[in-house]
């Protein structure tokens, strides 16, 4: 934080407490009591203007918020707390939202999911992600890049295994 910054914020806290103090005095009311209404003041100002931002937004978005609709809509669909069926379904019907929206992107995403409905279908059903492959991928890429001056591959391989160590993947519907 950089000092005119702070002294920015001192600043407004000695007007804020000049103002306190002259509605004290005028009103003979709490101080703490005249804070707690202001910021119940400031947050109806602030949620008020999300809403007038938020109805622009729809108003003259168009575009912006049919994509952030369906992004909001397909990360509800893979919460993980939903069964197999009914992730299915909500991915059919997104997927046909999708196709209807009129951004290339989701309509390619919307494809790819349709594409590939049977393995989504039986990864949520078993519960499988790549979450671990994709880390211990990171973690070797990582050792590669630092033993670029190794001399042979050999050396290299040594580094991953004594990092990695010995890698046992349990599958979670084999445990």
């Amino acid at each position: 934080m950089s000092l005119p910054l702070i002294d920015f914020r001192c600043k407004l806290t000695h007007r804020a407490d000049a103002v306190l103090d002259a509605m004290h005095m005028a009103t003979g009311r709490d101080r703490s009591e005249l804070a707690r209404e202001a910021l119940d003041l400031w947050a109806e100002m602030k949620i008020h203007e999300a809403s007038l931002i938020d109805a622009r937004l729809k108003r003259e978005g168009g575009a912006l918020v049919r994509a952030y609709e369906l992004k909001e809509s397909l990360r509800a669909v893979f919460a993980g707390d939903l069964d197999t069926d009914t992730v299915t379904d909500m991915l059919g019907k997104w997927c046909s939202w999708a196709q209807r929206c009129r951004i290339p992107q989701f309509i390619k995403v919307g494809t790819t999911i349709k594409k590939h409905l049977d393995g989504i279908h039986a990864a949520v059903d078993r519960g499988l992600a790549n979450g671990r492959h994709e880390g211990l991928n990171n973690k070797v890429r990582l050792i590669i890049r630092r033993a670029y001056g190794f001399h042979t591959a050999e050396n290299a391989l040594a580094m991953v295994m004594l990092v990695c160590g010995p890698v046992t993947l349990e599958l979670p519907y084999h445990a």
